[in-house]
């Protein structure tokens, strides 16, 4: 019975990470602002950064998300590399930079800036 369960559990699992990885991709660019714009968030309050091409940061606050357009866009963006924040006073604010390298080669790819957050909705299920 046990090995039945997990066996299902397993099954669930897969089937809604294959329906997540079929979904289309979201233009994060045409999410609707839910509210004003913020200048800073508290970075405690972040859960999860996720990159959206060389010109989008996208961050989970609490239940909600906010998006950043990075000015200028940042050409030093790409998978599998790593973001170094700059500041350590507990706010991530517009105008803060980060840093871009690749922990594989090593390679250094220069600083960004970060933008305002706007309060977005991301719709269920969707992946960007």
């Amino acid at each position: 019975m046990r090995r039945l369960l997990a066996c299902l559990f397993l099954f669930t699992a897969a089937a809604s990470a294959s329906a997540r990885d079929k979904a289309p991709r979201l233009d994060v660019g045409t999410l609707a602002a839910t509210g004003e714009a913020r200048r800073c968030l508290l970075s405690r309050e972040i859960r999860s950064w996720r990159t959206v091409g060389q010109r989008w940061l996208m961050v989970e606050v609490g239940k909600g998300w906010y998006r950043n357009e990075l000015p200028g866009g940042c050409r030093g963006l790409g998978q599998n590399r790593i973001l170094e924040r700059r500041n350590t006073v507990g706010v991530t604010c517009k105008g803060d930079q980060f840093g871009i390298f690749d922990p594989l080669t090593r390679l250094d790819y220069g600083l960004c800036g970060i933008g305002e957050w706007v309060p977005v909705t991301v719709p269920k299920g969707s992946r960007f």
